[in-house]
């Protein structure tokens, strides 16, 4: 019975402390994301999670490789880990995100082209330049297509973000609220039990002394 016991309680305790675990990398993933896109949204960048990050294609220079109103997930990259036919992003001087693949590349600068496009780009991209390689179409955002600014997904993301950091606070609140109320619940019933002992006791002395002046009588 006893074993049984300590069982339940080591359980629960397991529970609660993985609870809160994830509890805390939620909220450190929020936190982390908020500020990410908020830094990025400053210095003009994509956000990057993790060296990864989305970005929106507006036109039809890489069909049908990547299709206009499609979102890309690329992983930042340096010039020596590229090489041709690889597709990558890159800051044109303009400052436009553009997505090309490479064609020719030499220990200066690349030469990319779109898929799509009868000519090459003009622009020389140096290292400094690249933005990242392409890794793989997001289809799931796809609902975001049909010309949405990249930027309005950030922010859904982020007050989506918001919304669960709000509701995992208030779910917490509600939970330490019961929790209190439980344990002075828990404490009255143990206060009043221990009254009641306290009475009982008294009344069974009461009524020993008097079986003792009885017998003195």
């Amino acid at each position: 019975m006893q074993d049984t016991f300590f069982k339940k309680a080591s359980k629960e305790s397991f529970k609660y402390l993985l609870s809160k675990f994830f509890t805390a990398v939620f909220f450190i993933l929020c936190i982390t994301t908020i500020f990410e896109v908020v830094m990025a949204t400053a210095e003009a960048r994509t956000p990057r999670f993790f060296g990864y990050s989305v970005s929106y294609v507006p036109t039809e220079s890489m069909e049908p490789t990547i299709m206009a109103g499609d979102y890309v997930l690329f992983k930042n990259t340096s010039f020596e880990e590229v090489k041709e036919e690889d597709i990558i992003v890159y800051r044109s001087a303009s400052g436009r995100f553009i997505i090309h693949r490479i064609i020719e590349k030499n220990d200066d600068y690349i030469i990319c082209q779109g898929d799509n496009n009868p000519i090459a780009d003009e622009e020389h991209i140096t290292s400094d330049m690249i933005i990242g390689k392409y890794v793989s179409t997001v289809a799931i955002l796809h609902i975001f297509s049909g010309g949405i600014n990249q930027n309005l997904v950030y922010i859904f993301l982020v007050i989506l973000f918001i919304i669960l950091i709000v509701t995992q606070v208030a779910s917490i609140a509600i939970k330490s609220q019961t929790e209190a109320l439980k344990k002075k619940n828990d404490q009255a019933l143990k206060d009043k039990e221990i009254m009641l002992e306290e009475m009982r006791k008294q009344i069974l002395a009461e009524e020993l002394e008097k079986l003792k002046n009885k017998k003195k009588e």
